[in-house]
């Protein structure tokens, strides 16, 4: 059901915190993901091999100040871009696999 839910569910807006990224959802929800979590779970080319489904950064080695240097909501909410301190290029996040991982 959640899955089903989370189709129509749209990121409305994104606070970068010191160690986290807060993002409210347009059904009013509201969460916050870590830093290093968001950092280790993302699937852009340089930190996933999608051959075999397996990370390429090894997350004790990330910076522990790692902290996120810009996020901007894309797409009329379907995802958000991310632009991190270790990297150069920003890394895209669905509001799908946001959802599916809500920790509140």
């Amino acid at each position: 059901m959640v899955e089903i839910l989370s189709l129509k569910i749209m990121i409305k807006n994104v606070k970068i915190l010191p160690d986290k990224l807060k993002i409210l959802f347009t059904n009013k929800i509201e969460d916050s993901f870590l830093n290093i979590w968001l950092r280790d779970h993302a699937k852009d080319d340089d930190s996933w091999d999608s051959r075999s489904n397996q990370r390429k950064i090894f997350t004790a080695k990330l910076d522990p100040k790692l902290h996120i240097k810009k996020a901007e909501v894309k797409d009329n909410g379907k995802s958000i871009d991310i632009l991190w301190s270790d990297s150069n290029k920003t890394i895209n996040y669905s509001s799908k696999f946001l959802l599916d991982n809500l920790t509140n």
